[in-house]
């Protein structure tokens, strides 16, 4: 079964390139790496650029959804599968997945970096995501590294990318147990 995974940053995305070695296939308007049976998509920082990238690859590819990425939590360095996302700005919510994999959280997504604490993970594009892949009759998985406990002008993405590599394993045992991948 093929999947498309989409991350914000090139930074996220790095480990699935290399771990997959997944090969660029495309750098406007998005980049795109593919090796079957993955697509991955750099979306850019936030919910219009988030969409705007998914959409453009499910309109070539109805595949299920994997979204990996980092937000700010309580908890530095642990690993999240969202089973709820809410929208910040329109109170929408939306049912997903839960794991049995990660430990399962709720996600708030709002337009800009939060620095409030809140009593969920936050991010920017969780509800972008899952919105446009309801309408179009797909599946998303997320799950999030928390990178920040509500402090964004702290988030380094050198030791981002080192955090992720160091937790890369689970995550990726994760795509494949989920989507029969094995």
């Amino acid at each position: 079964m093929r999947m498309i995974i989409t991350t914000s940053t090139l930074t996220e995305a790095q480990p699935f390139i290399d771990f997959f070695d997944l090969k660029p296939v495309q750098k406007r308007p998005f980049p795109i790496y593919e090796k079957p049976p993955f697509t991955l998509i750099v979306t850019g920082i936030g919910p219009l650029r988030a969409s705007a990238a998914l959409s453009h690859i499910l309109t070539k590819k109805a595949e299920p959804v994997m979204n990996f990425g980092i937000s700010a939590g309580k908890k530095v360095g642990k690993i999240y599968n969202i089973y709820k996302v809410i929208d910040a700005h329109s109170h929408k919510s939306y049912i997903l997945k839960r794991s049995n994999i990660f430990e399962n959280a709720v996600l708030k997504s709002y337009a800009t970096p939060v620095s409030t604490k809140q009593n969920c993970l936050a991010d920017m594009e969780g509800a972008a995501l899952a919105g446009c892949v309801k309408l179009y009759g797909q599946d998303i998985e997320i799950v999030k590294l928390v990178s920040d406990a509500f402090t964004p002008d702290t988030v380094d993405m050198q030791n981002i990318a080192e955090l992720i590599k160091k937790k890369i394993k689970p995550i990726l045992d994760t795509i494949a147990s989920k989507k029969g991948l094995q």
